[in-house]
C-alpha cells in the first residue's frame, strides 16, 4: 500500500505532466492558428492571381465601351445600348 507521501509525490508528478501537456497543446494550437491564417492568405492570393486576367479584360472592355460612347456622342448618336447594339 502506498503512503501519503508517495501519493502526494505521484499527484505532483501528474500535475506537472498535465501542465506540460497543456503548454504543448497551447503551443500546437497557436501553430495551427498561424498555419490556418497563412493558408487563408495563400488561398486569397491564388484567387486573386487566378482571376486577375479576367478582371483586367472586364476593365478593358468597360474602358473601350466608354470610348465608344464618347465617339458616338461626338457623332451625335445618343441611343446606343453599348457593345451589343443600338436601341
Amino acid at each position: 500500500m502506498l503512503g501519503n507521501d508517495e501519493i502526494k509525490a505521484m499527484q505532483e508528478e501528474i500535475d506537472l505532466l498535465d501542465a506540460q501537456l497543456n503548454d504543448e497543446i497551447k503551443a500546437m494550437q497557436e501553430e495551427i492558428d498561424l498555419l490556418d491564417a497563412q493558408l487563408k492568405e495563400r488561398r486569397r492570393e491564388l484567387y486573386e492571381a487566378r482571376y486577375a486576367g479576367l478582371r483586367s479584360a472586364v476593365q478593358a472592355r468597360k474602358d473601350a465601351e466608354a470610348e465608344v460612347f464618347e465617339e458616338l456622342a461626338k457623332l451625335g448618336i445618343k441611343n446606343f445600348k453599348g457593345i451589343w447594339g443600338f436601341s
